[in-house]
């Protein structure tokens, strides 16, 4: 067996470049064997059998390599905290990494990675809650029509949506569908009637007529939907349940 350590670190870092994971396993386990302390020995097999999802075994091998210092370890490691949320020990790496001599620039990915998805995940959070705050009272409202029983329902008469657009209801054995055209998209609801509400499917599809520059790219949507009707107000309501989807559509009597 040759024991030139640094050729056979080269050979293992060589074969991993091109997918020959049987020399890179090898050769980095023997160069292991002959030099206990290589921290980026320890490392580079972690990434490997990182590569077989083996969570726990490259994990182990990142520990190795932190417990020598490894910087690069240390953002392997850290890296995977934060995946799993869990930014505070994440933090506490990297800012051991960056009191490190010469760290490596993983270290410093890393810190911008875990600042921008702190920032973006507190904002997130943040829009989720005022989003079902401002749903609960509606979704009540939908429980309400679901047990209440009305001669007034979704009568098939002249409809507009919160942009003035004029809406077609249809109420046909139990099954509802409304439907409407804006300038750029054909919008649809259908769903099963209950007393005065409705679940079902919204979608909102792009006309084929609509093809210029301003409507590229722009996507087909669609909603998973609680509807009620409000005899008092002679409104529909159409809702998003879900706490990040802030979808709401209101018709009215025209």
């Amino acid at each position: 067996m040759p024991t030139d350590t640094n050729a056979m670190f080269d050979a293992g870092y060589e074969a991993s470049k091109v997918a020959l994971s049987s020399l890179e396993v090898s050769n980095y386990r023997n160069l292991i064997s002959l030099e206990t302390k290589n921290s980026m020995a320890y490392n580079n097999i972690g990434a490997t059998s990182a590569k077989f999802k083996l969570k726990i075994v490259s994990g182990s091998y990142f520990k190795d390599s932190e417990k020598l210092n490894n910087t690069l370890a240390m953002a392997n490691i850290g890296g995977n905290l934060l995946d799993a949320g869990l930014y505070d020990e994440t933090e506490e790496l990297i800012k051991k990494g960056l009191a490190s001599e010469n760290p490596h620039e993983n270290i410093h990915i890393l810190a911008t990675r875990a600042r921008n998805e702190k920032e973006s995940e507190i904002k997130k959070w943040k829009e989720i809650q005022t989003i079902s705050h401002k749903k609960q009272q509606l979704i009540r409202k939908y429980t309400h029509a679901y047990y209440c029983t009305s001669e007034k329902s979704f009568t098939e008469k002249s409809w507009i949506d919160d942009k003035g657009i004029k809406a077609v209801v249809h109420n046909v054995d139990g099954e509802l569908s409304i439907s409407w055209e804006s300038e750029t998209d054909h919008i649809e609801f259908k769903g099963t009637i209950n007393n005065l509400s409705s679940t079902g499917i919204y979608t909102s599809k792009k006309n084929k007529s609509q093809n210029s520059l301003l409507s590229f790219g722009d996507k087909d949507t669609i909603h998973h939907c609680l509807v009620f009707y409000a005899p008092q107000s002679e409104q529909i309501f159409i809702v998003s349940p879900q706490a990040d989807d802030d979808f709401i559509r209101v018709l009215r009597k025209n």
